[in-house]
């Protein structure tokens, strides 16, 4: 059986290893944008700011790990493997592309479901507390 702690360093590993393994194929084969900003290209000039922001948000996700293994893990994979091109390549590697919306990777991808799962749990949580008050 896997522990509540192992589950997020189990999640966090997945991502983290399909996010880059994904980009490093891209880069070697296909075509790919890169971004130095956060979603949609924005705050673009401030990627040493965005770099410090997601360290800080790294510690707060393993901080809280036991509360929400499977989405913090997720949040954790994905903000770990672009914050791995940022320090790598000086950007994040975007290759997924989808009719009008800007480009992203499998770790933004990781990121919207775990903070759609956050939000989920959330709710549940809220209609908990309302239902035994």
């Amino acid at each position: 059986m896997v522990t509540i702690r192992q589950r997020f360093f189990l999640t966090a590993a997945i991502v983290l290893a399909l996010d880059q393994l994904s980009k490093y194929l891209v880069r070697r084969f296909f075509s790919y944008t890169t971004n130095t900003g956060i979603a949609f290209g924005f705050l673009k000039e401030y990627s040493s700011l965005i770099t410090v922001v997601i360290l800080f948000a790294l510690c707060l996700l393993f901080y809280y790990r036991k509360t929400y293994p499977v989405s913090l893990g997720l949040l954790f994979g994905g903000a770990l493997g672009n914050l791995v091109d940022r320090v790598f390549f000086g950007a994040v590697t975007d290759f997924i592309e989808v009719g009008f919306w800007p480009s992203f990777n499998l770790a933004d991808s990781a990121n919207t479901i775990g903070v759609a799962l956050l939000l989920i749990h959330f709710i549940r949580e809220e209609k908990k507390k309302r239902t035994l008050h």
